[in-house]
């Protein structure tokens, strides 16, 4: 018996729901990102207020490992806790950008923080292929930039099936679907 309908399980619509998706976060270095990802979390009821320093000093710790940016100015940090049960996460656009340490040296802008249970990776992984498929796409990158509402953030990452097309159409295609009845 399933929990929830297979194409719930990653939607990211369910995943940073309210205001888990800040369009516009001017922070000056990657532990003050972090610290305002999880106190987003923790504001949100997804994790313990108990538990930030330790969540704070293991996502750091994570980083001092090796860093969590990848190409496409995107940083996906993240934290296994023992106990924890499911998914939790906390995305930021940083315009201005913020050094995750990326092997090119460019600021990540665009960060995302997954919160899961220590020793389970199957629905953090699809949620991480999930959001890294989209990021690819430089159309998508600068429509998140122009983002102003976490609805936008999430329409854009997680866009209906009829407006998959039109992110990446031409303006010639997207006025051809639009006049469409």
């Amino acid at each position: 018996m399933l929990a929830r309908a297979p194409q719930e399980q990653n939607s990211l619509h369910r995943l940073f729901w309210g205001q888990l998706a800040c369009p516009d976060l001017k922070v000056r270095n990657k532990e003050e990102a972090l610290e305002k990802l999880v106190t987003n979390l923790i504001r949100h009821n997804q994790l313990p207020p108990g538990k930030k320093r330790s969540i704070l000093e293991r996502a750091l710790k994570r980083e001092q490992i090796s860093s969590t940016a990848v190409d496409c100015e995107t940083a996906f940090p993240h934290v296994a806790l023992p106990g924890f049960y499911g998914v939790a996460g906390s995305m930021a656009i940083c315009p201005d950008g913020v050094d995750f340490g990326s092997s090119g040296g460019k600021p990540s802008r665009f960060l995302f923080l997954l919160i899961t249970p220590e020793g389970y990776c199957s629905e953090y992984l699809a949620i991480l292929s999930k959001i890294s498929k989209r990021m690819i796409d430089p159309a998508v990158r600068a429509a998140l930039l122009k983002a102003s509402s976490q609805q936008d953030i999430l329409n854009i990452l997680e866009p209906a099936p009829d407006e998959r097309f039109a992110i990446n159409a031409s303006p010639r295609q997207r006025q051809k679907q639009h006049a469409k009845p």
